[in-house]
C-alpha cells in the first residue's frame, strides 16, 4: 500500500481505510468465514485508534498530580499555577511542532507526558522556594525574585542537559527515533520559559496562601526518622557497607546484562497488546500460510514508459544480487 496516492499526490487516510476494512470484516465475517488482516498500514491505524485513550490517561495524570501537589503544598494557588504552566508547555510544544511541519507520531505520542512531568518537577522546586521565602517574611514579589535567583542557574543547566540528551538521539538514522528526539527537545526547551520564567512571574502576582507557608515551616521544623536513618549512611561503617553492596549489585547487573536481548522478541506488533485483534490475525496468518510480517517490498520509481530501460533493469538485478548474498535475507 503506497502512503501517497499516485493520482491525487496526497497522503492516504490510513485510519479511514482501516475503518472501511473493518466494515467489510463486520459485513462478511460469520461462523463459517473468518477474515484476518495484517500489514503496517493496519497496524498504524489500530495504534491511531488508541490515541483517544491517551487523552483520558493525560487527564487522569493531571488529576493525580493535582492531588499530590495540593497534599505537598496545602495551597490551591501553589497547585494550580505549576499545573497551568506545565500544560502551557505541552500546548506550546504541540503548536510549534505543527508550525515546523512535525507531528506526534506513534512512538513520540507519549513524549508530552514526559514534558509535563519534567515541567511539574521544576515547578515544585520554584513553589517550594517561594513558600520558604514567604515564611521568612518576604513579600510576594521579593519571594518570587529570590526563588528565581536561586533556581534559574541549576534549573537551566538541568533542562539544557535534558535537551542535549534528547537531541543526541538525532544521530540515530531512524525516522521514528529522530521524530521522538525532535519532539522531546522542543518540549524541554519550552519548559525553560514556562517554569523558570513564567512560573515565578505568575507567583509574584498571586503568591501563596498562609496555610502553604505554615505547612512549609512545619516541614522544615519536623524531622523524618526515615531520612535521619538514610543520612547515617555517610558514617564510615555504614558507608563501607553501602559501597560494598553497590559494587556487588554492579557486578551482578553487568553479568545479568550480558544475556540482554535487544529488539522485538515476540510475534506480531510489540506496540499492541498480545491479545489485540491485529496480533491475533498476525499469529493466525503466520501459522497457516507461508508468509511473514517481516517482509520488505521495494518499489523502483521510473518515468512513465521506462520500466524496461536497461539501466533500470540492471539496477534492479544488482540490488537483487546484493540482497540475495546478504546473510539472513531470504
Amino acid at each position: 500500500m503506497l502512503p501517497i496516492s499516485p493520482k491525487t499526490r496526497e497522503a492516504v487516510n490510513i485510519q479511514g481505510f482501516s475503518h472501511r476494512l473493518e466494515q467489510v470484516r463486520k459485513k462478511y465475517e460469520s461462523d463459517d468465514l473468518k477474515i484476518h488482516i495484517i500489514g503496517d498500514s493496519k497496524k498504524v491505524a489500530d495504534l491511531i485508534d488508541g490515541f483517544g485513550q491517551i487523552v483520558v490517561f493525560f487527564m487522569i495524570a493531571l488529576a493525580i498530580t493535582a492531588v499530590l501537589l495540593f497534599n505537598y503544598s496545602r495551597c490551591y494557588k501553589a497547585t494550580a499555577v505549576p499545573l497551568l504552566c506545565s500544560v502551557i508547555a505541552v500546548i506550546w510544544q504541540l503548536g510549534i511542532l505543527n508550525l515546523i511541519g512535525y507531528g506526534v507520531g506513534v512512538f513520540s505520542v507519549l513524549v508530552p507526558f514526559l514534558v509535563f512531568a519534567i515541567a511539574i518537577s521544576h515547578g515544585v522546586q520554584v513553589i517550594n522556594a517561594v513558600a520558604h521565602e514567604t515564611a521568612k517574611g518576604e513579600s510576594r514579589l521579593d519571594a518570587a525574585r529570590i526563588a528565581f535567583h536561586h533556581l534559574h542557574r541549576p534549573g537551566l543547566v538541568a533542562l539544557i542537559s535534558d535537551g542535549i540528551g534528547f537531541a543526541m538521539l538525532l544521530v540515530i538514522d531512524i525516522g521514528a527515533i529522530q521524530d521522538l528526539a525532535m519532539v522531546a527537545s522542543i518540549g524541554v526547551a519550552l519548559v525553560i520559559f514556562t517554569n523558570l520564567v513564567l512560573l515565578p512571574v505568575v507567583m509574584s502576582y498571586v503568591g501563596v496562601t498562609r496555610s502553604c507557608v505554615e505547612h512549609a515551616q512545619t516541614k522544615l521544623d519536623r524531622k523524618s526518622r526515615l531520612w535521619e536513618e538514610i543520612a547515617r549512611f555517610i558514617e564510615p561503617d555504614r558507608a563501607r557497607i553501602a559501597l560494598a553492596l553497590g559494587i556487588l549489585l554492579a557486578i551482578g547487573g553487568f553479568y545479568t546484562g550480558l544475556d540482554l536481548k535487544i529488539g522485538d522478541l515476540d510475534r506480531g506488533a510489540p506496540e499492541l497488546r498480545a491479545d489485540s485483534r491485529y496480533n491475533r490475525d498476525n499469529v493466525y496468518i503466520i501459522d497457516n500460510f507461508t508468509t511473514s510480517t517481516d517482509l520488505m517490498t521495494i518499489f523502483v520509481g521510473t518515468q512513465p514508459g521506462h520500466c524496461g530501460d536497461y539501466k533500470v533493469i540492471d539496477l534492479i538485478d544488482l540490488l537483487g544480487w546484493e540482497l540475495a548474498n546478504t546473510p539472513g535475507v531470504q
